[in-house]
């Protein structure tokens, strides 16, 4: 699996583990909506700065963003 599709996926688990909607994730924590939404889909090429700043905001470390993504 691509890095940016495991990235998309963790952000996704992590987000709605928060019982927030993308919308509200990214308002509360200042990202972009078109951002958030890219970077779930797997399309963002994210810079390390950024993938920084998601993992402080959903309280976790940057290379478990880019770790395959658990089962569910």
């Amino acid at each position: 699996m691509e890095i940016r599709v495991r990235l998309g996926k963790n952000v996704r688990r992590l987000i709605v583990g928060k019982g927030l909607t993308f919308r509200q994730f990214a308002k509360d924590y200042g990202f972009h909506m078109s951002f958030i939404s890219r970077v779930i889909a797997g399309d963002a090429n994210v810079t390390l700065l950024q993938l920084q700043k998601l993992a402080r905001a959903l309280n976790t470390r940057a290379d478990k963003l880019i770790s395959p993504p658990r089962e569910t």
